[in-house]
């Protein structure tokens, strides 16, 4: 089987960066949030931002993308502040756009560098501040 998605964590920055790729079935998203909330757990994360690199990602049915914002809405009361995705896909971009839309925390680019970058600058505003429990 081909994997779905990585996700990383880098305490120095308080970043959990994930790698999405494909097509993802309803049993994709359950391993997805399972997989996060595992990290959250392990390393005692409080509050994190996200960096999602959607690069190799497809759109994905409206079942698997109404799933997702369910995860998402888990990963916010579990401390995600701010999420960055990108994708050079324009339909990608465009079902994630719809998925956020109205949400200030989160943004999809075309490339990385401007997700970084916006990450930064939401950081530097003071806007929802970042913070790590220490065990």
């Amino acid at each position: 089987m081909t994997w779905k998605f990585s996700v990383d964590w880098d305490p120095d920055q308080l970043l959990i960066m994930v790698r999405c790729q494909g097509l993802w079935t309803m049993q994709d998203t359950e391993d997805f949030e399972a997989g996060v909330l595992n990290l959250l757990d392990l390393y005692q994360i409080k509050r994190f931002d996200m960096m999602v690199d959607l690069g190799l990602g497809l759109t994905q049915t409206a079942e698997v993308a109404a799933r997702l914002m369910a995860v998402d809405e888990q990963f916010m009361k579990r401390g995600l502040r701010r999420r960055a995705a990108y994708s050079q896909s324009a339909m990608v971009r465009a079902q994630v756009t719809r998925l956020i839309s109205g949400k200030q925390e989160s943004r999809i680019f075309p490339e990385e560098e401007t997700a970084r970058q916006w990450l930064l600058a939401m950081r530097r505003s003071g806007v929802a501040p970042v913070e790590l429990a220490h065990p």
